[in-house]
């Protein structure tokens, strides 16, 4: 069994393709998916996806790399992993791959979140 532990067929490429995106994981072998979150506003979206289907499942998150996506609030994250198909807390972290210089916002907004 074989599971994609990191995807995010939420976003707008992949609107409409369920159907291929699922027989392309069966064909290779990739049972389950865990879609992951990288907005509040989009948590729906992810969401939506694992009550839909079976094998994917949600994380709920932000991801780090970018400072206009707003507070982050720890007890807003945890409502959203309430959800019995929520499996993860991600995007999460610090990420400086994307970014250049001082990230000292992502810092701060990460201990936030611990």
């Amino acid at each position: 069994m074989l599971v994609d532990s990191h995807c995010h067929l939420d976003f707008p490429e992949f609107a409409g393709r369920m159907d291929e995106v699922r027989a392309e994981m069966a064909s290779n072998g990739v049972s389950h998916a865990l879609c992951v979150c990288v907005s509040i506003s989009g948590f729906a979206r992810v969401l939506e996806l694992a009550d839909t289907y079976d094998n994917f499942y949600a994380s709920a998150g932000v991801h780090p790399d970018q400072e206009d996506r707003g507070p982050l609030e720890p007890s807003v994250l945890c409502a959203l992993a309430s959800h019995a198909k929520v499996v993860a807390i991600g995007e999460t972290g610090l990420d400086y791959y994307r970014v250049h210089g001082d990230q000292k916002w992502q810092r701060e907004r990460f201990c936030l979140a611990t």
